[in-house]
């Protein structure tokens, strides 16, 4: 095998070599870019969920609280008569 055909196939491996470097980092980002996505969307979803539940807390407070000033509101007509 001559020089120069050596020295073409040498450049063609580095030209591999890169692309792969450049390729291996390029998929290292988007894996970050992924998880950093997945844990934004778990955080989300979980606050949707914990609002869901939270509101869902909210309206059983609400009505015995107001069930609660019913029976005070019966107790105090009840005392007045």
């Amino acid at each position: 095998m001559s020089a120069s055909g050596i020295k073409h196939i040498k450049d063609k491996v580095e030209k591999l070599i890169t692309a792969y470097n450049l390729k291996s980092s390029q998929l290292e980002e988007l894996k970050l870019e992924n998880e950093s996505l997945l844990t934004k969307i778990s955080s989300l979803e979980g606050k949707l969920n914990g609002d869901s539940e939270s509101s869902r807390k909210n309206e059983l407070l609400r009505k015995k609280v107001e069930s609660l000033v019913k029976e005070l509101d019966d107790c105090i007509e009840l005392a007045s008569e």
